[in-house]
């Protein structure tokens, strides 16, 4: 009898510290946060809206679609072809 007592309480305990150790301390996601926003994390990422042979000024057409700006950039498909310039757009 007491060592199925015994076994039912280690159970009891081991749940209870599995749920413990799986919850987040509330200081640890609020001091990320805090660090997130004071070293001021930016993630640059472009978009490609086409060819520069078509467009006329890329830096302007990205503006005028409320991007930050953008500039041409030569990227090729393929080893074998030649580079193509591309029009990206930072967001």
């Amino acid at each position: 009898m007491a060592s199925s007592h015994k076994c039912l309480f280690l159970t009891f305990l081991c749940i209870a510290l599995v749920l413990i150790q799986g919850r987040p301390a509330e200081k640890d996601m609020f001091s990320t946060a805090e660090v997130a926003s004071l070293t001021k994390v930016h993630i640059n990422t472009i978009i490609p809206i086409g060819p520069c042979g078509e467009i006329k000024d890329c830096n302007q057409k990205c503006i005028e679609l409320e991007y930050l700006g953008g500039s041409c950039v030569n990227s090729t498909s393929d080893s074998t072809s030649t580079p193509e310039s591309t029009c990206v757009c930072q967001v």
